[in-house]
């Protein structure tokens, strides 16, 4: 139970006010932590899914959390898969993924004006400078094995 060990510390992780921050890296870092949470999301046990889904639910309260999921590759794809899976069945369990994977689908099913794509005006200065053809020279220097031949 390694793979459970290893959520603990990643919920422990996310529940410490000075340290969360190391999840919530810029949108241009490394995300590599939470896009394997979403992958998790499809694992055939239900206990490790349930714990990824309680992390998100951390992540998401904390300030800027909601801009984080959204930038995940794949997350609304897996929460409507689990809420699709687990909507017929009545243990107890089951019904708990899906409300947890409903209150994360509700991050993505509101828009709002704010998150509207806004349209980026052609500047033909910079389409000019962009287009022009560029020389790169590149130089390697590294490890050789030179043989003398006498």
């Amino acid at each position: 139970m390694c793979g459970l060990q290893a959520l603990e510390d990643i919920k422990k992780l996310a529940e410490d006010d000075s340290r969360y921050t190391a999840l919530m890296k810029p949108l241009s870092q490394d995300k590599t932590t939470l896009q394997g949470l979403v992958l998790l999301l499809s694992n055939k046990n239900k206990s490790i899914v349930s714990l990824v889904l309680q992390i998100l639910i951390i992540i998401r309260r904390r300030p800027g959390g909601d801009d984080v999921l959204r930038s995940l590759l794949g997350l609304s794809e897996q929460l409507n898969d689990l809420k699709k899976s687990t909507n017929s069945i009545d243990n107890e369990d089951k019904r708990l993924i899906s409300n947890s994977a409903e209150e994360l689908l509700s991050l993505f099913n509101c828009s709002t004006k704010q998150n509207s794509p806004k349209p980026i005006k052609a500047n033909p200065e910079k389409a000019h400078f962009i287009s022009r053809p560029k020389s790169v020279i590149l130089q390697l220097r590294g490890l050789t094995s030179e043989v003398i031949s006498k």
